[in-house]
C-alpha cells in the first residue's frame, strides 16, 4: 500500500474514532451555547426526560438516526417552573448538552429557558356565500288546492364587495343552488335573471373567514 493510501486511510479512521468519542453533537458544548432542542418532555419522580432527536435543530447539524434520552437539567427559575407545564406534550428547549451517561440517559441537556412547542395554527378554511335563486309567482292565481310555489332559477350571479374591489362571479345550476368563494367582506349579491318588472332583489351579506354565509335570491317573474 502507497503511503499516500495510508495516509488517506489513517485520517478516515481518526476521524470516525473523534466522532464516536465526542458522541452527538452538542455534547461537550460550553455553559455558554444557545442551542434549541425540540422533543417530548417527560416527568418521572423527581426530575424530567427529554425525548427526540439526539441533536439540536437548532443550529441544524448532521444527526444519528436515532431517538436520545436527556436528563433535563433547569438551571433558571423559568425552566425549572415551564418544565411541569410542559411536561407529557412537545417542548422547545434552550440550552446545551453535557456528558453525563447513565442507564436510563444518554447524557445531560441543561437548559435556561422551556416553550411550549404550539404548532401554528391550520390556515382557515374556505369561505363565501351559498343559497338558492327562486322565482315567483308562477302562476297567476295561488289557489289552496292549487299551490304556486316559486320556481329555481339557473342564472349568473355577481357578488360585489363594499371596499370597490373586483366584483366576484358565480352561476346557480338548474335546481337554483350556487356556491361562491369569496374572502371575508360585506358584499352584496345580485342575479343578472332577466325576470318580471320586480326583477330580483339584491342581498347584503357579510362574509366571516372560513365559513360560507346564506343567502337566498328572490326573482319576480312579473306573472299576475
Amino acid at each position: 500500500m502507497s503511503i499516500t493510501r495510508l495516509a488517506r486511510y489513517g485520517a478516515l479512521v481518526a476521524l470516525m474514532l473523534g466522532t464516536l468519542v465526542a458522541g452527538p453533537a452538542g455534547a461537550g458544548a460550553s455553559p455558554a451555547a444557545r442551542e434549541t432542542w425540540v422533543g417530548q418532555v417527560q416527568r418521572h419522580a423527581r426530575h424530567f426526560d427529554y425525548s427526540g432527536s439526539a441533536c439540536p435543530v437548532d443550529p441544524a447539524v448532521m444527526c444519528p438516526m436515532y431517538v436520545a434520552t436527556y436528563r433535563i437539567v433547569p438551571v433558571t427559575r423559568q425552566a425549572a417552573r415551564a418544565l411541569p407545564r410542559v411536561a407529557g406534550s412537545t417542548a422547545r428547549l434552550i440550552g446545551h448538552l453535557q456528558s453525563g451517561r447513565d442507564a436510563q440517559h444518554q447524557g445531560k441537556l441543561v437548559v435556561t429557558r422551556v416553550e411550549a412547542n404550539n404548532p401554528p395554527p391550520p390556515p382557515p378554511g374556505k369561505s363565501g356565500v351559498e343559497g338558492t335563486v327562486m322565482a315567483g309567482p308562477t302562476c297567476p292565481v295561488v289557489r289552496p288546492d292549487k299551490p304556486c310555489p316559486d320556481r329555481p332559477v339557473e342564472t349568473e350571479l355577481r357578488l360585489a364587495p363594499a371596499n370597490g374591489s373586483q366584483t366576484i362571479t358565480g352561476h346557480s345550476g338548474a335546481d337554483g343552488r350556487f356556491r361562491i368563494e369569496a374572502p371575508a367582506g360585506h358584499y352584496q349579491l345580485t342575479a343578472t335573471y332577466a325576470s318580471g318588472p320586480g326583477g330580483c332583489q339584491p342581498v347584503d351579506l357579510d362574509v366571516r373567514a372560513g365559513r360560507f354565509a346564506h343567502a337566498d335570491v328572490s326573482c319576480d317573474t312579473g306573472i299576475r
